[in-house]
């Protein structure tokens, strides 16, 4: 328990960042929950009453005020109640939100080198199962844990002060309970664990596999997907089973023989011969059974919520590592333009592999438009990610109209890139609202410029919803020269100084690259226009041609 009550304070300094503007809700909980403890201490009082003064004495004038205090009790627990749950769910609200802006934002601030050993089914249950583990913590297991913690203590002092010989027979419960419960939880803690690595992969290869559907109906690969899928499920229903079977032994069975079968018989036991000797009332022993019964839900709340952290101890330290890492705001510098590019003595090699790129110099300059040409793994594609700061060079510098990357904040010339890759992302929403992520303040007029320069707004046009039209996940209503088209676009409503285009017309057919050609050719004259191509007519829109050697 004392490791625990540790590890809860840990927890809960470690979120204080993240309740700014709604400590006072817990804190006015606590006092509620205090109030709420003292009527459950209450309700007794009024049925020992009850049973001496109304009905064994026969003095019914007490009968009302009983009734009236018996009332006004459960109204009070009804308000208290709903208080509280209102409080809890803005502390709930507010530090899930915000500890799911944290896991987002710094998903986004790691480095692009990161980007290549991140797990998307890990990323997944950061955000959603350990922050729901998490988020019980602005009630669950603090507030409720100290509602039932200090029942149990007052609870024991109250029965030793009325019977000690019977509250001693009472107390034996307590190491009884947390001593199986902590076995258990314990199996279960590396359970989860086991259950977490078995989701976090199957999020990840269920990802894939929608993702990739196409190919796997083409490749005839339903039945390994299915026999995988299935692999996963079995996993997971075994887990599920073992964690059962514990939960069930912890909740169910061994608190049913414990507190039914063996404590409430010898309280009733020891009780009736204490009755028969004179040592205690009937009413004095039925307000002891009652308190007996606080005891004893209290022993097996605290008990369980002990459990279920212990269980869930994997999810939460697995966020706190996350939200650990400190991205903080890069004070490089801004370019207010971007007019050249050069990149010096520059050598990049992937890990475990020969270096790729040797020594690469090279400029380009406002207005220039350049074909990248080379044969299929010499580099272009890795130059591109080198030049735009995706990946780091192992030796050599890079200037952005003369100054130096790394003296830069990458952001501020990713606002000025224009990258048009083969798989640029598209989403299932309508063409407007996929245009707008290019620019969320862009007009009408503005979109429609964008799209003849792009050579799809007679497209759009020609569809029932035009600007309205959902295009399905990744653009799967559109063909690829519609797609790399309605890219083009977005990327024109940003207004970028520069123009980079990794083999955008590969996969077309010639009709589609010709109108993407048309399209390039609408680039305004003052920006740098990067071209890798291995197509003559992709080669005829550049002034310069740079032929990069294989290693």
């Amino acid at each position: 328990m004392l490791p625990l009550i540790k590890y809860r304070y840990y927890v809960l300094h470690k979120i204080k960042p993240f309740t700014k503007g709604i400590k006072k809700f817990f804190f006015i909980n606590i006092l509620l929950s205090i109030v709420l403890i003292a009527t459950e201490f209450m309700v007794p009082l009024l049925y020992k009453e009850f049973i001496e003064e109304t009905i064994i004495m026969g003095r019914f004038e007490t009968f009302l005020p009983i009734v009236i205090g018996y009332i006004l009790i459960h109204a009070c627990v009804i308000g208290i109640q709903y208080i509280k749950n209102y409080n809890n769910n803005r502390i709930q609200n507010h530090v899930t939100f915000q500890v799911k802006f944290r896991v987002w934002r710094n998903l986004f601030r790691v480095k692009f080198s990161e980007y290549e050993h991140s797990n998307i089914g890990d990323s997944k249950m950061h955000l959603e199962d350990d922050v729901t583990a998490l988020s019980n913590f602005s009630s669950y297991y603090t507030i409720e844990y100290l509602i039932h913690f200090v029942t149990m203590v007052v609870a024991i002092c109250v029965l030793f002060m009325m019977e000690w010989r019977l509250a001693l027979f009472s107390a034996t419960c307590i190491p009884l309970t947390l001593g199986i419960d902590y076995v258990l939880s314990k199996r279960e803690m590396k359970l989860n664990s086991e259950q977490r690595e078995n989701d976090q992969s199957m999020n990840t290869w269920l990802y894939h596999s929608l993702k990739g559907w196409k190919e796997i109906k083409a490749l005839n690969l339903e039945s390994r997907q299915k026999l995988i899928f299935t692999q996963y499920i079995k996993k997971y229903a075994s887990y599920y089973a073992k964690w059962i079977h514990y939960w069930t032994l912890r909740a169910l069975i061994i608190p049913k023989i414990r507190n039914d079968f063996f404590m409430k018989f010898g309280l009733y036991f020891i009780g009736g011969l204490l009755i028969m000797n004179n040592k205690m009332s009937i009413g004095n022993l039925l307000v002891f059974a009652t308190y007996f019964e606080l005891l004893t839900n209290a022993i097996i709340n605290v008990s369980t919520i002990d459990s279920d952290l212990h269980g869930k101890k994997t999810y939460i330290d697995r966020l706190f590592d996350v939200l650990s890492k400190e991205y903080p705001e890069s004070e490089a510098m801004t370019l207010p333009e971007i007019t050249s590019i050069q990149l010096k003595d520059v050598h990049y090699s992937y890990p475990d592999q020969e270096e790729i790129l040797h020594g690469i110099n090279l400029k380009f300059e406002q207005g220039e438009r350049v074909a990248i040409v080379g044969k299929s793994g010499c580099g272009k594609s890795t130059l591109l990610k080198v030049m735009t700061g995706m990946l780091e060079p192992r030796s050599g510098n890079i200037f952005y109209s003369g100054v130096d990357l790394s003296r830069l904040k990458l952001s501020s010339i990713h606002k000025k890139l224009g990258f048009i890759m083969q798989s640029n992302h598209l989403y299932n929403m309508s063409i407007r609202e996929n245009l707008r992520l290019g620019n969320s303040k862009a007009t009408q007029e503005d979109m429609i410029e964008a799209c003849k320069k792009a050579c799809i707004f007679d497209y759009i046009m020609s569809l029932p919803d035009g600007f309205e039209t959902v295009i399905g996940e990744g653009g799967s209503k559109l063909s690829g020269g519609q797609r790399q088209r309605i890219i083009l676009a977005r990327t024109f409503l940003r207004d970028v100084d520069v123009y980079i285009l990794d083999e955008v017309t590969s996969a077309l057919d010639q009709y589609s690259e010709k109108i993407i050609n048309d399209a390039i050719a609408n680039i305004s004259s003052d920006k740098i226009v990067i071209i890798v191509a291995h197509r003559e007519s992709s080669i005829e829109l550049c002034n310069r041609v740079i032929h990069l050697e294989q290693a």
